[in-house]
């Protein structure tokens, strides 16, 4: 049972045998892992040599075990049931769950800071898992070091004898490096491994001459472990040949079939469950095959085949489903509820697949405790009930008149479809905190009356404080839109009285437009603290966090356009640091809000639109204001400052939004047109273009008036240079 083994074996024998067929990742796990101190006891037990060893629970008993081995050069490991101890990092920081130590005092140390600590490895992700002993061994020093491993394989329905010279080092780098290194012997379950053969593989592996015989009757005693204790793996690394030509198996990783627990009873009652995940024991418990996943679509189905296609469906519609849970032919109301309570313990699911085939129990029966559950659960995600089999349309009924939302579909395409809609629906309503939840309580009969009303019911009146909970950045596109028709009244070519009049209005309703949108969000910051972060992470809203700076550039516009001719050479001054400012602001937002997109998000050419051209927004104003601010200012070598900066923005604006404009024809051509509702954004691919030649434009014009008013000396003679070129020109 290939499959069944750890991760580094597994890959090893996909090296040395392509064809062989392996088990799903996704499957119910059916081995006991045990401790590397029990299974050096157990080896140590079947004649195995192994380093003097003791486990220690305490510190103290650590610098004891260390004292009668010596104290002067041991090792200590803590014993968590996980690969890459080695490298591993505690949660108090120490580093290596591996040490060497030199004295009792040394040891003692060292399991203080690893008992009752969590050792987190690239195996055990970053929750990690708890040391509640260390292993004190004697430091023995190899003169050779091999690999060695004794599992099922289902290719040839006999036990294998996976071996290596390679030992020491991690298998799965031999295994892509080098996979003639590994060496794959079948063993005929009627007859064993017969001194012939285990004396072969002690040559194959380079023991030395006088070490062959130690090492064939290890091996035949570790295959004698494998086959009395029904273990599905028996892996020795390194199994090495000391300086004084003893045999000595280095490192332990045994596991168990759990069919077997009923005859292994002396083995399990080695199982150490807080080295195992908490749900799966508790799934155990109640009879449940439960495994946890990555996804947030929570599972709920009666039989592994149907459980693996309702997973496949799920992914294939763009979800991911958050666990693997088969309650077995029987689907009772209290395995309903056991499995119930196992995915809503998962704070990432956001909607619950049920898909159950009554066979033996009746839908009817099924959807009774369905509804039940639900009721006594007071759940609020969205479930999606797909009941086929005996009765069940009666099933359909009871789920439709319960008065919940319980969405019963027959199809299981469609029901697939509308399970991922609710969880991303679900999902982006989390990520910026707006609070929308499916309610699953049962309707009261005025309830039920103004749900049947329709657009005749009373509409729902939200509170103040809900209301501000949905305020977002986007809100600020409405001030760049005042702020735009502001500007264009100013420029318009065409006067009439009253014109300028209507301008100011913009202008001001702008400023006061803006300052409500800032009081606003900041309320919902401050309400709803969490929606602050969330709003740089989310796919959508992130990208229109830059349009409070590209809305501060349009009133910093309008008040050259319409405050200068109101005012002194304060306000020049004052709008010149401001813009310097709104440029800074603009160089540096626009960076970072790429740089968490790209940091803690996933896109797709699929999904990509011209609003990704967004948080590049900021710079691109920065053309348009230079060119009004540099018209308006008295002293023309402040003006070249402002027109040099408002170019040097304005580019690199516009060549981010070339990048953009190339990945969006790319994925024109490769995924046709976007969806209905989202093709008016495509006009937002406008802007950079039209922001860059306005302002290009405005600023060339005053760069013309700017160098001739300049003095011949000034600038590095470049009125003679202009004046030079427009001579050849003419």
């Amino acid at each position: 049972m290939i499959g069944l083994g750890r991760r580094s074996l597994g890959t090893a024998l996909r090296a040395i045998s392509k064809d062989t067929p392996l088990r799903s990742s996704i499957q119910q796990k059916r081995n006991l892992s045990i401790h590397e101190y029990l299974s050096a006891n157990l080896l140590k037990s079947y004649g195995v040599g192994v380093p003097g060893g003791e486990v220690a629970t305490t510190p103290q008993e650590a610098e004891d075990i260390a004292k009668r081995l010596g104290g002067e050069d041991l090792v200590i490991k803590a014993q968590v049931l996980a690969g890459g101890r080695g490298k591993g990092t505690f949660d108090n920081g120490l580093k290596g769950g591996v040490r060497v130590v030199y004295s009792p005092t040394e040891a003692k140390m060292f399991a203080q800071q690893m008992i009752g600590h969590k050792l987190i490895t690239k195996q055990t992700g970053e929750k990690g898992r708890i040391c509640n002993a260390v292993y004190i061994v004697e430091r023995k020093f190899a003169r050779r070091e091999f690999y060695l491993a004794i599992l099922m394989d289902r290719s040839t329905q006999s036990p294998v004898i996976v071996s290596s010279s390679q030992g020491g080092m991690d298998i799965e780098g031999v295994a892509k490096e080098n996979p003639d290194a590994i060496i794959a012997t079948p063993v005929d379950i009627n007859v064993g491994v017969t001194d012939e053969m285990a004396r072969k593989i002690a040559r194959d592996l380079g023991f030395s001459e006088q070490c062959i015989e130690e090492a064939k009757s290890t091996i035949q005693n570790l295959y004698k472990v494998f086959q009395e204790r029904d273990a599905t793996q028996i892996e020795i690394n390194p199994l090495s040949e000391t300086n004084d030509h003893k045999v000595l198996a280095m490192d332990a990783k045994l596991n168990f079939d759990d069919n077997a627990d009923f005859r292994q009873k002396e083995v399990f009652t080695w199982r150490d469950t807080s080295q195992e995940d908490a749900d799966e024991v508790k799934a155990a418990e109640y009879g449940l095959n439960f495994i946890k996943l990555d996804g947030d679509i929570g599972c709920l189905v009666n039989g592994a085949g149907l459980a693996m296609a309702t997973m496949d469906i799920i992914k294939l519609n763009g979800g991911a489903p958050a666990n693997f849970l088969d309650v077995g032919g029987s689907a009772t109301p209290d395995a309903i509820k056991s499995a119930f309570e196992l995915i809503t313990s998962d704070p990432k699911v956001t909607a619950i697949f049920v898909n159950i085939f009554g066979g033996i129990v009746r839908c009817d029966a099924i959807a009774q405790g369905l509804i039940n559950v639900v009721q006594q659960m007071n759940l609020k995600l969205p479930i999606v009930a797909r009941l086929q089999g005996t009765n069940m349309e009666k099933a359909a009924e009871l789920v439709n008149n319960s008065g919940l939302k319980i969405f019963s579909i027959t199809d299981l395409q469609d029901a697939a479809e509308k399970a991922v809609s609710f969880s991303k629906l679900v999902k982006e309503a989390r990520d910026i905190g707006v609070g929308v939840e499916f309610n699953l309580g049962i309707y009261n009969e005025p309830e039920r009356e103004n749900s049947n009303k329709g657009m005749d019911a009373e509409p729902t009146k939200l509170p103040l404080r809900v209301r501000i909970k949905h305020v977002t950045w986007a809100w600020f596109t409405l001030t760049m839109a005042t702020g735009g028709i502001a500007n264009v009244l100013y420029e318009v070519p065409f006067d009439f009285p009253g014109l300028r009049t209507i301008g100011i209005i913009f202008f001001l309703l702008n400023i006061a437009f803006y300052l409500i949108i800032w009081v606003m969000i900041l309320a919902r910051f401050w309400f709803y603290p969490y929606t602050f972060k969330a709003s740089f992470r989310h796919p959508t809203e992130s990208l229109f966090i830059v349009s409070f700076a590209v809305s501060l550039g349009t009133i910093l516009t309008n008040i050259v356009e319409y405050g200068f001719a109101q005012t002194g050479n304060w306000l020049h001054e004052t709008v010149l640091i401001l813009f310097w400012f709104d440029a800074a602001l603009a160089f540096c937002l626009s960076i970072v809000i790429y740089l968490i997109l790209w940091s803690t998000q996933s896109f797709t050419i699929a999904r990509m639109t011209p609003i990704w051209i967004f948080p590049a927004y900021p710079l691109l104003i920065i053309g348009p204001h230079a060119s009004v601010l540099s018209s308006q200012l008295h002293h023309p070598l402040t003006s070249l400052q402002v027109i040099v900066g408002g170019f040097t923005m304005q580019g690199i604006g516009f060549l981010v939004s070339l990048t953009i404009y190339s990945a969006f024809v790319y994925r024109l051509m490769t995924q046709k047109l976007p969806a209905d509702p989202l093709r008016p954004g495509m006009f937002v691919s406008v802007g950079p273009s039209a922001f860059t030649v306005s302002g290009t434009m405005g600023m060339a014009e005053n760069l013309e008036k700017i160098f001739s008013s300049l003095p011949n000396n000034e600038y590095m003679g470049t009125k003679a240079l202009v004046w030079e070129a427009k001579l050849k020109y003419e």
